[in-house]
């Protein structure tokens, strides 16, 4: 009797796992990059989803761990062409239930032959323009993307400003939002630890603290952070991230600047911990992980009022939203004067930007992401 009643059991949740068992299968490459924003969300997401429920099909280098519903596929080619015609094969063998793509021209040849059944999801981490332009280059040919996008069965946008860009081309479409998430266990403020990063990066914290952390490229604007560090000698500035070294030969006879080309994210953590502000200055921010991993820190952040900055940010009660005017380099540096030398109110915005992220978890950014694929 007791057999028999195991072998039920056990009967009913193999069937179960095959009605609600789905298969993903990824265009995008895990890059290994810790500054990836895409790969963090792809990995954080389905990390909470069990094998039970789902498999998440993606090429990954060779030391990544697979966690979750995260399987790794291994290709064997090592030519370009050949490697990818290997995936879009691996994919029809497979086929999966759903087919992720970024809506760029990587994603053509596996929406064309993807199996009949499986639907194609755009996941935009950007914003929908036609033309490239200085802030923005455009590598996909609008009429592709227009193709893609219209095509899509379900799109998805990580913040309300990249949602409306969407719209406003195709306003037909539904266009789910489901904001990336933050990893709160991860990034806390309790990881401050000023004489390790002292020893390991000479960094100096005899002077309040200013943080940029991103690509040193032209949307970014690192040279707004430079100007305000050479008009501001009250602070020091760390400068932190890849890019044109152009942006530097500015800072050669700054005393309070210091620029450092990567970090890993443990450091990072314990950086974002151990500082005074976070100050970002980006433009047409589709998301703006930094800033949401700053605050989790208990780091307040002064920002551009720019994209969907305003969405994560509350102006004044955990952090700044300066307006993009010609004034703005006075605006910034007049906020940091509120903020690093009032104690009370650095104080109260840390307590609340580490209770306004809260609802930036991954747990519900992977509940969004559930919520579409299974049900």
């Amino acid at each position: 009797m007791v057999y028999t009643q195991t072998f039920s059991v056990l009967k009913n949740s193999f069937y179960l796992s095959l009605v609600f068992m789905i298969s993903v299968f990824s265009t995008k490459t895990i890059s290994g990059n810790p500054y990836d924003a895409m790969d963090t969300t792809f990995i954080s997401i389905f990390s909470y989803f069990s094998s039970q429920e789902a498999i998440y099909y993606t090429e990954a280098p060779e030391d990544f761990q697979e966690i979750g519903a995260i399987k790794k596929i291994v290709l064997k080619r090592k030519n370009k062409i050949l490697r990818l015609l290997e995936k879009i094969f691996l994919m029809r063998k497979l086929k999966p239930d759903y087919i992720f793509g970024k809506g760029s021209l990587i994603d053509l040849p596996f929406f064309l032959i993807k199996p009949k059944k499986a639907r194609y999801i755009i996941n935009y981490h950007s914003i929908l323009i036609k033309k490239s332009t200085p802030l923005w280059p455009v590598r996909t040919p609008w009429f592709l993307r227009k193709f893609l996008f219209q095509k899509a069965d379900i799109i998805v946008a990580i913040s309300e400003w990249v949602r409306k860009t969407i719209l406003d081309y195709f306003p037909e479409k539904k266009v789910e939002l489901i904001y990336s998430g933050v990893d709160l266990d991860f990034f806390i403020s309790q990881k401050k630890d000023w004489n390790y990063l002292s020893k390991k990066f000479d960094i100096h914290f005899d002077k309040p603290l200013v943080i940029f952390i991103g690509s040193l490229n032209l949307r970014k604007r690192p040279d707004v952070f430079i100007k305000i560090a050479a008009n501001y000698p009250k602070a020091n500035f760390l400068m932190i991230g890849k890019g044109d070294a152009g942006f530097l030969k500015y800072t050669e006879n700054s005393k309070n600047f210091q620029y450092i080309d990567k970090m890993n994210r443990e450091d990072i953590a314990k950086l974002f911990a151990s500082a005074d502000v976070l100050l970002f200055p980006s433009l047409q921010e589709p998301y703006g992980l930094v800033v949401v991993e700053a605050m989790a820190s208990g780091l307040p952040v002064v920002v551009s009022a720019s994209g969907a900055f305003p969405e994560l940010v509350n102006d004044g009660k955990d952090g700044f939203l300066v307006p993009v005017d010609n004034e703005e380099i006075d605006n910034f540096t007049r906020v940091l004067d509120q903020i690093l030398f009032d104690k009370n109110l650095w104080q109260k915005m840390s307590k609340n930007a580490v209770q306004n992220v809260k609802r930036f978890s991954w747990e519900n950014t992977a509940k969004g992401y559930k919520k579409i694929l299974l049900n």
